[in-house]
């Protein structure tokens, strides 16, 4: 009797919280997370951001290539934690600042090749490798990596959506608020799956660069625009001389198959044997078997799994995107990969005038950019020849260039006048200065963002 009273007490000593109850929680989780969101950024303005910009560890370009548009992002959210701290609604609260939510789409799609120069510059700059240990050693940042804290805007958006889900929950299909919270979720999960693509796109592009890594200088290099890793193992292949199977490391990419075997005497190394280009790719069964074939053309390859499950993963996966990129070319009518199967020799070849040409392309691009001055000498030169042949023809287009070359530089002035007033001011500025500084601005231009974002 003691034991069902008791039951019975908990059972109904504990009832389920009220509506309100529950959106006010929810709601003081929202503000919360945007306090620690707002220091996370703080810290990265603060103690990265700005010392490099005032230091000569990196270029300028380097520095805004990295942090991109934090600056102005957390001029945003500052609007926003004000508007939820006076007691707004969430819906009321972002109004139109979700049209200032498009910096985290400029920032998702620049998140990829701002990671990628962050490992160049740790692995070739020591200077801002020690400046980064240093800074990271800070208590303030209680452990936190760069690397970590620039992932912050990235996990932002997905973490909105989810609490905006939980409210449109507790809410009433017919209330206004409902109404307002789906069109909200809508907008916020469009921004979301900009943010999840561009995810995608850096962690395909990590395990390429890890597989590059991992392969000789045969290799051509993998990464490339629209290129995806879809599958890679183990598997057995048929030597030409019919002798036996030997193990081959194979990567499947939507547009190539590449093996290689284990370099000698590296571990996790391997020396590339082939590039097969998956358009001309045919896929054989042999029933019974754990076998397939690969047919390349003139190329066959006799592959064995040591169970038939891993062979049949092998051969749906190839089958799907052999089908995936015939209708990609049918619909953009482009070439995606080589048209013949590539092998050892024909890499090397490949290799070095690739890398020649790319020397000579960069000794191209350096040339004009090193030294301006001759441009300058040989304009003066013509200039003072035309003087003496005709003295009213030179200075009338002496004329003319200058009033267009002020005119130019008048208006890139109040470009970045309307830039540099965004983001020059304190770190709290009411939303209709945003509004009234950005209505001229291109958030979908980066070079634009990323100039004003650092001045």
């Amino acid at each position: 009797l003691v034991m069902e009273k008791m039951s019975e007490k908990c059972d109904g000593g504990l009832p389920e919280p009220s509506t309100e109850t529950q959106l006010a929680k929810i709601y003081d989780e929202f503000v919360t997370s945007e306090r620690h969101y707002l220091e996370h950024l703080d810290l990265v303005i603060r103690y990265f951001a700005d010392p490099l910009l005032c230091s000569k560890i990196l270029t300028q370009r380097e520095v805004a290539n990295i942090f991109g548009d934090l600056r102005s992002i957390r001029l945003v959210n500052q609007v926003l934690y004000d508007r939820l701290m006076a007691g707004l609604e969430i819906a009321e609260a972002f109004g139109d600042l979700i049209h200032f939510m498009k910096l985290y789409s400029a920032y998702g799609r620049n998140y990829s090749a701002s990671q990628q120069l962050l490992l160049q510059l740790l692995e070739k700059n020591k200077q801002f490798r020690q400046f980064c240990e240093m800074q990271e050693c800070l208590p303030v940042l209680k452990g936190l990596k760069l690397a970590a804290l620039l992932i912050t805007p990235i996990q932002r958006i997905p973490r909105y959506k989810l609490l905006l889900e939980q409210i449109l929950k507790l809410l009433d299909n017919s209330s206004r608020q409902h109404l307002q919270i789906s069109k909200l979720v809508q907008q916020i999960g469009a921004l979301a799956e900009t943010v999840d693509s561009c995810i995608e796109e850096f962690e395909n592009s990590a395990k390429i660069i890890a597989v590059q890594n991992m392969l000789d200088g045969c290799a051509p290099k993998l990464v490339m625009p629209g290129r995806k890793l879809l599958k890679e193992g183990l598997l057995s292949k048929m030597s030409s001389s019919n002798s036996g199977f030997r193990h081959r490391m194979f990567w499947l990419f939507t547009d190539i198959i590449l093996y290689a075997k284990p370099a000698m005497k590296k571990k996790n190394r391997y020396q590339c044997c082939c590039i097969l280009p998956l358009r001309h790719c045919m896929i054989e069964r042999i029933l019974g078997r754990s076998m397939f074939r690969l047919i390349c053309k003139d190329e066959v390859l006799l592959l064995h799994a040591e169970q038939y499950s891993v062979m049949d993963e092998w051969v749906v996966a190839i089958e799907n995107a052999i089908r995936y990129l015939l209708e990609c070319r049918r619909s953009l009518r482009k070439e995606s990969s080589n048209s013949f199967p590539m092998h050892r020799q024909a890499l090397k070849l490949h290799r070095s005038r690739s890398s020649f040409t790319e020397k000579l392309s960069s000794r191209k691009t350096q040339i004009p950019n090193d030294d301006p001055k001759p441009t300058k000498k040989r304009r003066s030169f013509v200039l003072s020849l035309l003087s003496k042949l005709g003295g009213r023809w030179s200075s009338r287009n002496r004329r003319q260039s200058g009033d267009d070359s002020l005119a130019e530089v008048e208006t890139n002035n109040s470009r970045m006048t309307n830039s540099v007033s965004l983001f020059s001011t304190g770190s709290r500025l009411p939303l209709d200065n945003i509004a009234e500084e950005t209505s001229s601005l291109d958030f979908e231009n980066d070079l634009v963002i990323r100039v004003a974002c650092f001045k």
